[in-house]
């Protein structure tokens, strides 16, 4: 019986075309096994070629019938083994066109990519912008030593965004009423009158008080095919509606007075109001209902009201009265309620006989039993004691600098922060604090923005889809149409994106300003809600700072206090 054939005999040849190897085999020999033939192979000059097992089952088969055929043959034989292949190379671009890679399968036997012809290949692909040199050369030094059939992935190439554009800004060209310089006017005797602040600037019809510089574009980008990415201007903001203002006819960038009078600031724009200058407000002078400004010199007595669609600016107390104003109110010194349950009690609140309500900031030294309402910021210079305030964006009593200004009893609604100097007091007055309130608003607004965001990515896709389709078809009517509509939707989807960013960082800022500071005393017994987080304070602390976590209520001692 014949043995079977020695590795040694077996001989490999590479074919013309050098892309198979073969296995050269002569009929008057025994047939080798599948075994012998794959270790002869691997010790061979083309072990790093692609070994074809199921090939040379069928070869090893067709070989064996030969012989059985004819057993005296000596014919020679070739069978293909094993392929010899090059490298491979596959181009992936991301969907926005920003950055390339490039997949590699290593040679089985064949040539692995030099640096020339990845260069190459990726210019055939049509990529030119952002080619990344040292990724590729770092690959072409490592190449050799790559296991045959091994993927490896590279940055290609990368393009460069477009930077984002730069929003709108306004400037003021007057000075508003609440930010004049305050000096006492010199007498012509030498002295001072501490009541005379001097001079009001004022405007006339036509005047500009604000002046808006447009939203621009920022630097354009370029995608990995070199195709320019164009920053976008923000949508600009239009002037916030006021009173005694308009746009130019001849400018739509600039504000103008509609009416003489004074510039006052009101919140993120300038109105100009008319001035109402009184010495007090009692029996003699009746409610007081003004389309304007109200400077009162003396008090407001018990039972008055002074609605107004400006400021209020009070120099004395303000005793149990009503106080309205469209814009903000300042009280030199207090503002003194009562707490009754009796029917004459205005319907506004039936716990308090003084009502303080404005669409900007409230200032004063103290406030006692007072129902308050501000669209900004409640300032207290002294002492806040058993109030309700519906809502507030923050609430300030006394402060870093004044540490001994005390907060006691009530209820206080804040869309953001509270810093006081003392909070409670060592009889355990109960008081609730409510932080917070436009977290609710701010998420509902971003999930809003965020699900329209997504239908106008949907809506892109589906065009985007039909276009091809169209151009497919040559169709070049529904292919302009389709282009058309896509770069619209791409416009509308970049303003919802930069609303969404803009609001959510917004949220984000709020959730980390939301905290109540205290920076003297603070006493057990204070209510304190976050949402649906609410806890109650249990013990005496010093300067410390409450911030609200997904744990819950966090104290952190205030440093330096």
């Amino acid at each position: 019986m014949e043995g079977e054939v020695s590795t040694e005999q077996l001989v490999f040849e590479l074919t013309e075309d050098k892309k198979f190897v073969e296995l050269v085999l002569s009929l008057s020999a025994s047939a080798p096994s599948l075994a012998s033939i794959l270790s002869a192979f691997n010790e061979s000059e083309f072990s790093a070629c692609l070994f074809r097992e199921d090939l040379v089952n069928q070869s090893l088969a067709e070989f064996k019938a030969k012989k059985d055929l004819a057993p005296n043959a000596t014919d020679v034989m070739r069978y293909r083994v094993a392929d010899r292949k090059s490298a491979t190379l596959h181009l992936e671009v991301s969907s926005d066109r920003l950055n390339a890679s490039l997949v590699i399968t290593s040679a089985f036997g064949g040539n692995n990519p030099n640096e020339k012809v990845i260069l190459a290949y990726l210019k055939k692909q049509g990529i030119k912008e952002g080619i990344q040199l040292k990724e590729i050369k770092d690959y072409c030094a490592q190449a050799s030593e790559m296991t045959p059939g091994a993927q490896i992935t590279i940055v290609a190439a990368k393009g460069r965004a477009a930077k984002k554009g730069i929003p709108c800004e306004f400037k003021w060209t007057v000075t508003p009423f609440q930010d004049r310089e305050l000096k006492p006017v010199q007498r012509e005797d030498g002295t001072t009158d501490m009541y005379d602040l001097g001079e009001i600037e004022t405007v006339s019809p036509g005047d500009v008080v604000m002046e808006r510089i447009p939203a621009r574009k920022s630097d354009d980008g370029v995608n990995v095919y070199g195709e320019p990415i164009f920053s976008i201007a923000p949508p600009n903001i239009a002037f916030s509606t006021a009173e005694g203002v308009e746009v130019s006819p001849d400018n739509p960038n600039l504000l103008i007075a509609t009416r003489s009078g004074v510039p006052m600031r009101a919140r993120n724009v300038i109105r100009v109001d008319d001035i109402l200058v009184l010495d007090t407000v009692d029996l003699t002078t009746g409610h007081i209902e003004f389309d304007g400004t109200v400077m009162i010199k003396g008090a407001v007595r018990d039972g008055l009201k002074v609605n107004v669609t400006g400021d209020i600016h009070v120099r004395d107390l303000v005793e149990s009265a009503e106080l309205i104003a469209g814009g903000n109110i300042l009280v030199k010194q207090g503002i003194l309620g009562r707490k009754v349950e009796s029917e004459d009690v205005r319907q506004h609140d039936s716990s308090f006989t003084a009502i303080v309500e404005a669409q900007g900031d409230i200032e004063a030294s103290y406030l006692q039993y007072v129902s308050i309402k501000a669209g900004g910021k409640i300032t207290v210079k002294d002492q806040l004691l058993n109030c309700l305030v519906h809502d507030c964006e923050e609430l300030i009593v006394g402060g870093p600098t004044k540490r001994k200004a005390k907060l006691v009893g009530g209820h206080y609604s804040v869309r953001r922060s509270v810093g006081v100097g003392i909070l409670g007091s060592d009889s355990y007055v109960t008081a609730e604090i409510e932080l917070g309130k436009d977290v609710a608003r701010l998420k509902s607004e971003i999930e809003e923005i965020k699900n329209t965001l997504l239908e106008k990515q949907d809506s892109l896709a589906r065009c985007t889809v039909q276009l091809e389709k169209f151009e497919a078809k040559g169709d070049q009517n529904k292919v302009d149409h389709f282009t058309k509509t896509i770069a619209r939707i791409r416009e509308e989807a970049q303003n919802y994106k930069l609303q969404y960013e803009t609001l959510s960082q917004e949220y984000k800022d709020l959730v980390l300003q939301v905290s109540l500071s205290v920076y003297g005393e603070c006493y057990p017994g204070i209510q304190v809600r976050f949402g649906k987080f609410n806890a109650t304070l249990q013990e005496y602390s010093k300067a410390c700072r409450f911030k609200f976590t997904k744990m819950g209520l966090k104290k952190a001692p205030i440093k330096g206090a």
